[in-house]
């Protein structure tokens, strides 16, 4: 994949129009921030904020802003076969709008894009790329179309909450504070969080606390009650019965074998 164009934030007025008969000349990837409508096959569609369109080489562009301004993020580049196999296996939709629950996540990867494109780098088009390929794995996330718009809501919310739960180990992390926080029922929260992560929130709440101890037992010269204090447990007893039951050693034989 190589990114020859790119754009964050643009703003256009009430009477931005698009029209390519024939494409851009290569492939196009739009996020759209504000209401839009698309010509397609003939007919008009009208999509919301929030909302992408993957356009294939060739094919016809003409879109435009729907009662208001047109804000819009968007890159344009060469597609490799690896990419049009990615977007197959991967069941990416092409050449018309996608609804999305946000488009935040994408927003950033593009804006990542400006970033290394804009900073010069020596392998700034490399690094590009990347985050132009990180962009289809996140797309397909977003898209499930499998299922109905308000659970991609609740996705987004879930991602965030197991966001923190790895980022902050060390509070007291618990399901009913977090279904709470979700705005949940316990029951549902549970559910949710199995079906979309594979992995229930208790036992995703002790790996996060274990994998933060492992950490500090091989970087730090941390006592094990202080580096179970800071991986949340509130006794040091409880963090050793814990930590030997998962991994089968104690924590300063963890340590030693590590060092080694």
């Amino acid at each position: 994949m190589k990114i020859t164009k790119w754009g964050y934030g643009y703003r256009h007025s009430d009477e931005f129009l698009i029209d390519r008969p024939r494409g851009s000349g290569d492939f196009m990837f739009l996020v759209l921030k504000s209401r839009a409508w698309f010509e397609l096959d003939g007919g008009r569609t009208e999509a919301k904020a929030d909302s992408v369109i993957l356009y294939e080489k060739g094919i016809p562009q003409r879109y435009g802003a729907l009662h208001g301004e047109f804000i819009n993020d968007w890159i344009h580049f060469e597609a490799n076969e690896n990419d049009l196999a990615l977007w197959k296996r991967l069941a990416i939709p092409t050449n018309r709008p996608i609804p999305l629950c946000s488009c935040r996540s994408l927003s950033e990867l593009i804006r990542s894009i400006c970033d290394e494109m804009h900073g010069g780098g020596a392998y700034a088009e490399e690094t590009a790329g990347l985050y132009g390929t990180m962009i289809w794995y996140r797309l397909a996330e977003l898209c499930r179309l499998d299922q109905p718009r308000e659970l991609q809501a609740h996705y987004e919310r879930l991602k965030q909450i197991r966001h923190a739960i790895y980022r902050h180990p060390e509070r007291s992390w618990s399901v009913d504070v977090l279904a709470k926080d979700a705005a949940m029922s316990r029951s549902y929260f549970q559910h949710l969080y199995t079906n979309f992560f594979g992995v229930c929130v208790s036992a995703d709440i002790q790996e996060s606390r274990i994998s933060h101890a492992k950490y500090l037992l091989m970087s730090t010269e941390e006592s094990v009650a202080r580096i179970a204090e800071q991986s949340g447990y509130r006794n040091d007893v409880h963090f050793m019965r814990q930590f030997r039951k998962i991994t089968g050693m104690r924590p300063t034989e963890f340590r030693r074998i590590q060092r080694r």
